[in-house]
């Protein structure tokens, strides 16, 4: 499973660490949009190893299992509706988003961060 995860580990690692000593004792809550596709999977497992509050949202279609203690919300990212829905009173120390492919996907992203500071 950690096989495509070989090239971005010391990254991660880093980012992790580094958060994890910003956040003391508390535990880090954070949310993958994706999280069971082939290189998400390995760092959703790491997360999980590694004692994160982790919540994965994705449409539920992958054969990747979740890893052990993940909480699964499933809802479709492209459906504004949907994740709003299902993310409603929610609230996360850090969101990664594993499934922005194109330039679309990613004015999205920045537009939906934006109106959810606005509003």
């Amino acid at each position: 499973m950690y096989g495509s995860l070989k090239r971005i580990r010391p990254l991660l690692t880093a980012v992790i660490l580094h958060t994890v000593k910003k956040q003391e004792k508390t535990k880090l809550k954070v949310l993958f949009i994706g999280g069971t596709g082939v290189i998400s999977s390995a760092c959703s497992a790491l997360c999980a190893e590694r004692g994160f509050d982790l919540w994965l949202l994705n449409r539920g279609k992958s054969f990747r299992p979740p890893p052990k203690g993940a909480k699964v919300i499933r809802a479709d990212i492209r459906k504004t509706s949907e994740v709003r829905s299902a993310l409603d009173r929610l609230d996360f120390d850090a969101v990664v988003d594993w499934v922005a492919f194109d330039v679309v996907h990613v004015k999205n992203v920045v537009k939906r961060d934006a109106l959810k500071i606005l509003s």
